[in-house]
């Protein structure tokens, strides 16, 4: 499955997570829903290897109609 298969990945390319499933909510702006997932790669080529690696790319179509995904990658300041 998607869940089983995607930490064993996010691993393999130095990621980890800081937020699992946490649920959220606005403090100012728009009101978010669902569950937060917030992932730390070493750099942003790491973080950029997962995402379009094609066991990744494999493993998105698993969570299609499952989820309102919205992936952000952020840098960190200089």
């Amino acid at each position: 499955t998607y869940r089983d298969a995607v930490p064993g990945l996010i691993e393999r390319f130095g990621g980890r997570y800081l937020v699992r499933a946490g649920r959220g909510r606005a403090l100012e702006g728009r009101e978010t829903h669902g569950r937060w997932h917030l992932i730390a790669f070493p750099d942003v080529e790491s973080a950029d290897h997962f995402w379009n690696c094609p066991e990744y790319a494999a493993l998105k179509p698993l969570r299609a109609g499952a989820a309102d995904v919205r992936a952000v990658l952020v840098e960190p300041p200089a």
